[in-house]
């Protein structure tokens, strides 16, 4: 009975996924979808732009796409700011990882002097240099590692947070500038009204998916509540035969552990745009690839037992 009951969560639960997704998919506008993560990242980084933009005319369009670009510029500059910090913290820990029990000596009595080198123009320097200068063996290395990837993981994900609101923000910028290069006044009004159109459908299809998205998570939350529940009432029930639900439990912990370690840490447009991390990411991917075994484990154990049950009667 409770595994009856645990295969029609299952089952709920990934039909009504597919139902959202099938309703999202069949409104969704192909020929947006450029503009649709354009307006997403954008909101997500500065959605006071895309107010400006709903409340701009269409004679206030130049000024708006000029001031959009003073903007693109001055994002020029702190990104190359970003990125020379970040190359100068990573290359710190290219040097750390390259260093072994035969180089660690050396490159220790000689950090004051590479480090004034290294750091000349890192507005971080002795952050990092106090994280090294703790480090007295070169087993106790690794730990100022971890300590300085984690700070890299930071620095890289705002950068990349930033590059792609310039870039979004760049290709939005066009679109605006091609409307007000349009010479016919009455094709420049159609346009401009188009652009709005897109953008304001572009941020309600956001708002769907993030429902969607707050939806399926409250209705998995609930599904794994359940499941715990009627896991747990066989397990105190007939404590001596539920050994397989916890060989279960187990065989879930190791196809996760093996799901991560398998997992790209590789940030997409999505994941920059969320804010997530590279560690982040692999956990996401791990639960993804746990969900799919979990899923497709149910259909084989119900076709199994149904296969099983045909071959007796017969």
């Amino acid at each position: 009975m409770t595994n009856k009951i645990i295969n029609i969560i299952i089952f709920a639960v990934a039909g009504i996924t597919c139902l959202l997704a099938l309703v999202f998919a069949m409104g969704f506008d192909d020929n947006r979808e450029d503009l649709f993560y354009e307006i997403g990242t954008i909101k997500s980084a500065n959605s006071q732009l895309l107010s400006d933009f709903d409340a701009v005319t269409l004679d206030q369009l130049p000024e708006f796409v000029e001031k959009n670009n003073a903007e693109i510029t001055q994002l020029n500059t702190s990104l190359k700011e970003e990125q020379l910090q970040k190359d100068i913290l990573y290359t710190f820990i290219v040097q750390l990882k390259d260093l072994d029990e035969n180089t660690f000596d050396a490159y220790k009595a000689n950090f004051n002097a590479s480090s004034a080198i290294l750091f000349a123009k890192s507005t971080n320097g002795d952050k990092y240099k106090t994280v090294f200068e703790k480090v007295n063996t070169y087993g106790d290395l690794q730990k100022a590692i971890l300590a300085l990837e984690a700070e890299y993981e930071v620095i890289k994900q705002d950068y990349l947070v930033h590059k792609n609101y310039k870039t979004s923000l760049e290709k939005f910028n066009a679109r605006s500038r091609t409307v007000t290069e349009v010479v016919s006044d009455a094709k420049k009004t159609v346009d401009f009204e188009t652009l709005k159109s897109d953008v304001k459908s572009c941020e309600n299809e956001d708002k769907t998916i993030n429902l969607a998205v707050i939806f399926v998570y409250i209705i998995l939350i609930a599904a794994i509540a359940v499941t715990v529940f009627f896991a747990l009432l066989q397990l105190f029930q007939n404590f001596s035969s539920s050994y397989k639900a916890l060989l279960a439990v187990l065989a879930l912990v190791v196809v996760f552990v093996i799901s991560y370690f398998a997992s790209s840490g590789e940030l997409s447009a999505s994941a920059i745009k969320e804010g997530l991390t590279g560690n982040q990411v692999k956990i996401i991917g791990a639960g993804v690839i746990t969900c799919y075994f979990v899923f497709f484990g149910a259909i084989a154990s119900i076709f199994i037992s149904w296969l099983i049950n045909k071959l007796k009667k017969s």
